[in-house]
């Protein structure tokens, strides 16, 4: 049976009893681990796409750090996210951290910045759990890249929940989905190149998938929106499963919005700071429409795909027939490919094999798509040059996200 909890006060105890292990807090729809040093918060994720929140940090911080390349997070992800690893009390993202220092892609300073960025995104809506099971697992000690004080957490935290609550109604998560209505449905007209530079951009990402395209806070980002929101110019759809199981802000406004603490890091926080402006006036974001092709036997995946991705503006290309695949994806020459492992007459891996050795193709993104979810196939995949790995069945926000990390 579920308990009240008060997250607020289980922290403080926690901090001044100087704890070392794992809080184990759960519901019916997620679970949440902090991890604790001597009282000190060393890392914290949830079962929700934890990997997401680690990939979308890690793309926030790439401009800032050359080492974070498309191809080391792809790497990232092949070895960690699925890794079969049921011995560890860590976390997997926790442990690709580790593998990026150690691989020296990541500095102890700026994995430091990286982990204070991705706890404090987890303790504002880890503050919103009411009811749970709570469970401590003493003396884990994880390799400790940083310790971050509690007391400051719940500063941070609490400032950012009164400042995400002052957008309500409107928003109520990080994980909506901002969208440009159509003329007809905002009732007012913007200017055409307003309108592109929207559409170009809004494609199905949440805030904070938004924020990481950008390297911008995620708020700073909603609350810019929110003026085109309340007009009706911008319209939010829910957050994608498995996003629409955390908990919701309050409606209620309690204070008026205030300036977001900033982290140890170089973030975008200026209040004076409107990320729209940047964005309608950044010549780099451009209404481009990406060609994808598709390689699959089925014809029902490559419909799924093309509903999909058509949806959101792509050019969708499907080809079921492995023997014709490389006349037709030369002739085409997509900007990303989505390649079945297991197509019957030449599969997948020896296609990609064939693309690489071709110098029209070395650099275009070939992502892995397969049922199969063992670390074998993913280190197959990574032999013969694939850019990244998608399993089978995926969904709609799954499938938007693998594009964004190769397109946008």
């Amino acid at each position: 049976m579920l308990q009240q909890l008060q997250p607020i006060k289980l922290l403080e105890q926690l901090s001044n009893a100087r704890v070392t292990g794992r809080l184990q807090v759960s519901n019916a729809s997620v679970a949440w681990s902090i991890y604790l040093k001597n009282g000190n918060i060393v890392y914290a994720s949830h079962s929700l796409g934890a990997f997401d929140s680690l990939d979308r940090n890690l793309r926030f911080f790439s401009k800032q750090i050359p080492t974070l390349t498309t191809e080391t997070r792809s790497q990232v992800r092949l070895l960690f996210e699925q890794k079969s690893d049921t011995q560890s009390l860590q976390s997997r993202d926790y442990q690709a951290i580790c593998w990026l220092v150690e691989q020296k892609y990541l500095s102890p300073a700026h994995a430091s910045a990286l982990i204070e960025k991705i706890v404090k995104e987890f303790f504002e809506l880890f503050f919103l759990v009411q009811e749970a099971n709570c469970h401590f697992i003493k003396n884990i000690d994880l390799p400790g890249i940083c310790q971050l004080p509690i007391p400051k957490v719940i500063e941070y935290s609490r400032q950012q929940l009164r400042n995400w609550q002052a957008l309500g109604p409107q928003i109520w998560s990080p994980y909506q989905r901002p969208y440009l209505a159509s003329q007809t449905q905002s009732g007012s007209k913007i200017a055409p190149e307003v309108q592109q530079k929207f559409g170009a951009l809004l494609k199905g990402f949440s805030f904070r998938h938004l924020g990481a395209l950008l390297s911008r806070d995620s708020f700073i980002l909603a609350r810019s929106f929110h003026p085109y929101i309340v007009e009706g110019i911008i319209i939010l759809r829910d957050p994608q499963s498995p996003f629409d199981r955390l908990p919701r802000f309050p409606v209620e406004v309690t204070r008026p919005i205030q300036a977001p603490i900033a982290t140890s890091v170089s973030e975008d926080t200026d209040t004076n700071d409107d990320p729209v402006s940047g964005i309608l006036t950044n010549p780099a974001i451009k209404n481009k429409k990406h060609t994808i092709v598709c390689v699959d036997d089925s014809l029902t995946i490559l419909n799924e795909i093309k509903r999909f991705l058509g949806d959101e503006n792509f050019a969708v290309f499907t080809i079921d027939n492995a023997s014709r695949a490389l006349m037709q994806i030369s002739r085409i020459k997509p900007d990303l490919i989505l390649l079945d492992i297991g197509i019957p007459g030449m599969d997948g891996y020896q296609i990609c094999r064939l693309l690489r050795n071709h110098s029209g193709f070395k650099s275009t993104p070939i992502i892995m798509v397969s049922g199969n979810t063992g670390i074998v196939d993913k280190s197959k995949a990574k032999l013969v040059g694939a850019s990244d790995y998608l399993t089978k069945p995926f969904n709609q926000e799954q499938l938007l996200q693998m594009v964004f990390r190769h397109l946008a």
